[in-house]
């Protein structure tokens, strides 16, 4: 059992952040999810399991989460997730008594496939976000389109008044 570090709370921080953004089911059980991995992580239920149960109920939590999420990317990279948690269940067995390469940067490999997850689902908001800014400049520059030139032409006509042709 370890202690909770602070690149878990920010990933922590970051789910939250993506459901309070856009509240969707699809967010909320990818938050419970890494939840719940936190609280068996760092509770004494983590010291009564061995490696490859503790790995199996992360891929199956997030292997539930693929089936709930709709779209595509989300579900790609929470499917990812599971996957390598299964990986990480068959390694525990198969190679119980060596550190392999994935054993020794697990918390790397998750912060990785985490952060895809945030970009899968903060890709769309960005897009409607860039959207609606587009949409609210444009709107703006057609509504101060005229009064926006008033000064120009007001400094232009009084300095440079228009010639009487004789």
């Amino acid at each position: 059992m370890h202690g909770f570090d602070i690149a878990n709370a920010l990933i922590l921080l970051i789910y939250c952040a993506c459901f309070i953004v856009n509240g969707n089911a699809s967010r909320a059980y990818a938050l419970l999810a890494f939840f719940v991995c936190c609280l068996i992580s760092y509770t004494d239920v983590y010291n009564f399991v061995d490696a490859v149960q503790y790995h199996s109920l992360f891929a199956i939590m997030y292997i539930f989460v693929t089936y709930k999420v709709k779209d595509i990317y989300p579900k790609l990279a929470c499917c990812l997730l599971g996957c390598f948690q299964i990986l990480m269940a068959w390694d525990g067995w198969a190679n119980a008594a060596n550190e392999t390469y994935i054993w020794i940067h697990y918390e790397n490999i998750i912060y990785i496939l985490h952060s895809l997850i945030f970009g899968a689902f903060i890709s769309r908001d960005v897009i409607k976000v860039k959207s609606s800014l587009e949409y609210i400049a444009a709107s703006l520059c057609k509504l101060f389109r005229n009064t926006c030139n008033m000064p120009c032409l007001w400094y232009y006509y009084t300095y440079y008044p228009l010639k009487k042709k004789h």
